[in-house]
């Protein structure tokens, strides 16, 4: 792995725990007889329920959000890191297809005398 794929991994978590700790959060609000209204607060961190609403029971952190952003940030860090990957022809060993069935006929032979 590569200097610069190593930098791009680190990026990739410290944001990763970035979506992680600081979430959206959203509260349902029942309208009418079987009806709910649910409404985005917006974002703060994940212990500061009290910061957020005083209304705990209809207080939740939207789930769906945090994994669609995990998704999105996961798609966008990909990118960079395939093409940083190590593509040195150097240190993978190319093997001819003809010599590896010469070798195997020679240890035959071996084998049956």
């Amino acid at each position: 792995m590569t200097k610069a794929s190593k930098i791009i991994l680190a990026v990739y978590f410290f944001f990763l725990a970035l979506v992680a700790i600081i979430v959206p959060w959203k509260v349902n609000q029942a309208i009418a007889q079987g009806t709910v209204l649910v409404n985005s607060i917006g974002y703060a961190p994940i212990w500061s329920v009290r910061g957020v609403s005083s209304n705990y029971e209809a207080l939740t952190v939207d789930f769906g959000r945090v994994i669609l952003e995990i998704i999105a940030l996961t798609a966008l860090f990909a990118i960079p890191f395939i093409f940083t990957l190590n593509t040195d022809e150097e240190e993978y060993e190319y093997v001819e297809l003809e010599d590896f069935v010469d070798d195997e006929e020679e240890n035959n032979k071996d084998i049956e005398q």
